[in-house]
């Protein structure tokens, strides 16, 4: 796979590769050279990710539910009522 490198040096990971790397907007990267090669590392911080961090990954066209709607035992109960 290939891509170009702009005049400022930049170029685009493919989507492909940034998905099977975990490399999302603000995961920082690091770049080991190794003779004529180079390898995209990103940097593991450790730190736990935090739920915020997630908001928009999944899509979603439904009606909004409540927390209380999630939770599918609630919901199971709610049907076995009706």
């Amino acid at each position: 796979m290939t891509t170009t490198v702009s005049s400022k040096g930049q170029a685009v990971i493919p989507k492909n590769v940034r998905k099977a790397l975990g490399i999302v907007p603000g995961v920082r990267i690091n770049f080991v050279v190794e003779g004529d090669t180079a390898r995209i590392v990103p940097v593991r911080t450790g730190a736990p990710a935090r739920v915020e961090d997630g908001f928009g990954l999944l899509k979603y066209k439904g009606a909004s539910l409540s927390v209380e709607n999630m939770d599918v035992s609630r919901v199971l109960a709610r049907r076995a009522r009706k």
